[in-house]
């Protein structure tokens, strides 16, 4: 990175600090603790032969790479409500201890109603940064918006956004609005985690892989 060596620099501009390193994992499991501990996006990269890393401290307060309107086609389904839904989350550090944080307005405590449990184990420096990495999982999981597992672009419907598409990278935010008939009120913000493209004599179809941008938005 821009930082080297320079671990002070790197933790000041949001870089986190793991856990040691075991020797029983392979390079891509590494890669995953330390995305899991950064809140990163992982994936292919689109500009080389190789992978993409980005760290979650650069995915706030983003201005979009690409903003659309016709553009978007239908389908555009939402996901189903509550699949990715967590209210109780467990989080434990590998070889260390665990906290458990729960969201009492949307499950009742006392009978259990509405309750969705998940656990995760990571790998952080310390115990003491499990709380952060628990508020924040329930503050991923419980963003109140309609979530899109993809949006599908027509770029032959408006070839000046062809560059704006290939800018976009890991991360990197969406926005649409003016949508298919069936979702013309919502308006998305978006950020894109991977993607596939179609190109034909006369389309050029792009469906990208997304998660709401919301909980990125800090004060």
């Amino acid at each position: 990175g821009p930082y080297g060596t320079d671990w002070a620099a790197v933790l000041a501009a949001g870089g986190k600090a793991m856990g040691p390193q075991r020797a029983s994992l392979p390079l891509l499991g590494y890669l995953d603790e330390c995305a899991k501990v950064e809140h990163a996006i992982t994936g292919e990269a689109r500009d080389l032969l190789g992978l993409a890393y980005r760290s979650g401290a650069t995915l706030a307060n983003q201005t979009a790479r690409l903003a659309l309107t016709s553009e978007v086609t239908s389908p555009l389904k939402p996901a189903d409500d509550d699949r990715d839904l967590v209210n109780k989350v467990t989080v434990s550090r590998v070889n260390g201890t665990s906290v458990t944080m729960q969201d009492h307005v949307s499950a009742d405590p006392e009978t259990g109603d509405g309750l969705y449990e998940d656990t995760r184990e990571i790998n952080p420096a310390s115990d003491l940064d499990l709380p952060d990495h628990a508020s924040w999982w329930l503050h991923e999981a419980l963003v109140e918006e309609e979530r899109y597992d993809e949006i599908p672009i027509e770029l032959a419907k408006n070839t000046t956004k062809i560059d704006d598409w290939y800018s976009t990278s890991h991360g990197d935010l969406v926005t649409a609005s003016a949508l298919p008939a069936a979702e013309a009120d919502t308006t998305l913000a978006q950020l894109v985690t991977g993607s596939t493209q179609t190109i034909s004599p006369h389309l050029w179809t792009v469906r990208a892989a997304t998660i709401p941008a919301s909980p990125c938005d800090a004060g």
